[in-house]
Order: structure tokens, then sequence, then C-alpha cells
């Protein structure tokens, strides 16, 4: 695995991990609640649904471009 592969995916973990405690943190209420609203929960899901594109982009393999 080359070295940004191992730097995306080590990203991924980070937010999966602070994802997971922000999700244990809301459960138990150790902080308020976001107000009542259309968008209450969706920045969890948005952020992991672009880390996970971005995971996905960096660990493609690259193709080589040829010119001419």
């Amino acid at each position: 695995m080359s070295t940004p592969a191992r730097f995306a995916a080590a990203g991924a973990l980070f937010l999966a991990f602070f994802a997971l405690i922000f999700s244990a943190g809301s459960a138990l209420e150790v902080w308020p609640a976001p107000p009542d609203g259309g968008l209450r929960g969706s920045d969890l899901a948005a952020g992991f649904a672009f880390g996970l594109v971005l995971l996905v982009t960096l660990l493609r393999p690259r193709r080589e471009r040829r010119l001419g």
C-alpha cells in the first residue's frame, strides 16, 4: 500500500473513531442535543459520506495518462 493510501486509511479510521465517540456521547447526553429542525442529524451522515467518497477516491489505482 502506498503512503497516500495509508494516510487516507488512517484518516478514515480517525473519522470513524470520532463518529463513534460523538454518537456515544450524544446517546449518553454528554453534550446538549442540537435544536429541532430539518437538518438535525444530517451533519454526521454528510461527513461520513464525504469521508467515504474521499477514501475511495484516494485508494483507487491511478491510470497512466498517454500524451498524444
